[in-house]
């Protein structure tokens, strides 16, 4: 009799969770919300053909607010896991100025100590876009943890000025990819509440000179990464 009694509720418990994963399959819209905390080296290249006139190079962070909306799909893959795939497109969130950086003429001996120029320079995070996969497990009747994986496409957006005027910018896209795990709240058959976090790794990217005068050229190379807590709210259509 016990027996009999707990293959039933092991059955039922099974039977709630399978219906709950299923109930949430099907397209859905949403948005995420969080905080991105973001870490780069930047490299300050002058140069006129082959000779190096100044080189610079900084450790920086800088946070800022994360927004994205979303649309996708999740289906329920074999009792109580389930899979989803999502486009995504928002702002940036990466916007950062740095004031009174010194690049140093170090083309004539006499002047490694002195002060070529002061630089102004900033580094934008204009949009981002792109595609992410998850694959996870309910736990229970409405609660379940996942991993994930984001691809992206991030437009960044450099310029500098200097003390003697010269001035430049470029925009360039930067591929990212962003491993990831999080906590997953279903509210109603309908809506779903995630709690994640991202590890986001961007390719290196490098600007093309600046400034088009010869004698004072200067471009700037970066490889950033960021860490990403948000929220999500997703509603099954």
């Amino acid at each position: 009799m016990n027996k009999k009694l707990a293959a039933a509720l092991l059955s039922t418990t099974m039977l709630a969770g399978t219906a709950l994963a299923d109930n949430a399959k099907g397209f859905f819209l949403g948005a995420d919300v969080g905080v991105q905390h973001t870490q780069f080296d930047e490299r300050f290249f002058g140069a006129n053909g082959t000779d190096v006139h100044g080189r610079l190079q900084h450790s920086r962070t800088t946070s800022g607010g994360v927004f994205k909306a979303h649309f996708g799909y999740q289906t329920p893959v074999q009792e109580n896991y389930f899979a989803s795939a999502e486009v995504f497109v928002g702002p940036g969130s990466c916007n950062y100025k740095a004031t009174g950086l010194q690049v140093v003429d170090t083309t004539d001996p006499a002047a490694i100590e002195r002060t070529h120029s002061e630089v102004e320079l900033k580094l934008q995070s204009k949009m981002t876009y792109g595609a992410a996969f998850k694959f996870g497990r309910y736990i229970d009747t409405r609660s379940a943890v996942y991993f994930d994986l984001s691809l992206g496409a991030n437009k960044v957006k450099a310029s500098y000025v200097d003390d003697g005027g010269n001035s430049g910018e470029d925009k360039k896209t930067v591929l990212s990819v962003a491993p990831g795990a999080g906590y997953l709240y279903q509210l109603t058959d309908c809506d779903l509440l995630k709690v994640g976090y991202r590890y986001k790794m961007y390719a290196k990217w490098h600007t093309k000179d600046l400034d088009a005068d010869e004698d004072n050229v200067l471009n700037i190379k970066s490889r950033m990464n960021a860490h990403t807590f948000s929220i999500s709210y997703s509603r099954v259509l």
